[in-house]
């Protein structure tokens, strides 16, 4: 070998630095996997968050209305929260001393109502909550049929004073009838 060759010579890794720079890659790798797991979860939880929001305006909007003029549906009476009849009652296991009762969402879509709220049905929202009984809200004449659109997990419910709960029901959810967002449920 020539004094040219040895000194432009090519030297191979060794078997232990290529398993060194394996392993600092897989831990690399392993952080930027938690650290994308933390914001998937709060977007979610965000997500949820929104839709509350989202509900329990539309809901004060509806409670705080004026008595329907002509042309719009008869909806119950300015003051009432529109409830799906015939749809459980939760009891004290969400606030102590309160009953809750299912919030009929089609009502408060804006293409049932001109001062609706809601453009869209939340995507948390359970079947329940758009469920079609013959006394409940959603069945009022002139409502929008929003049944085919609840495919969350969440029933949305409310107290006659319009405070606004929800619960996470379905196999997917640890704990039925507890209120609130439940970590990895969404929607």
């Amino acid at each position: 070998m020539t004094a040219i060759e040895g000194r432009y010579a090519r030297r191979a890794f060794t078997l232990i630095e290529l398993l060194i720079v394996m392993v600092i890659l897989a831990i690399l790798a392993g952080i930027v996997i938690i650290s994308v797991g933390g914001v998937i979860a709060r977007g979610y939880a965000n997500a949820y968050d929104a839709d509350r929001e989202q509900v329990e305006r539309a809901l004060a909007d509806y409670m705080t209305r004026d008595a329907p003029t002509a042309g719009e549906p008869a909806l119950q009476e300015p003051g009432e929260a529109p409830l799906v009849a015939g749809v459980d009652i939760f009891g004290d296991g969400l606030l102590p001393g309160k009953s809750y009762y299912t919030i009929a969402i089609c009502p408060l879509l804006t293409h049932s109502h001109p001062k609706g709220m809601l453009q869209h049905v939340p995507n948390t929202a359970e079947a329940k909550n758009c469920a079609i009984h013959p006394t409940g809200a959603n069945n009022i004449s002139g409502i929008y049929d929003c049944s085919g659109e609840c495919q969350g997990h969440y029933r949305w419910l409310c107290t006659s004073g319009g405070d606004v709960a929800s619960v996470c029901v379905g196999a997917d959810c640890k704990f039925n009838n507890r209120s609130g967002y439940m970590s990895g449920i969404y929607p």
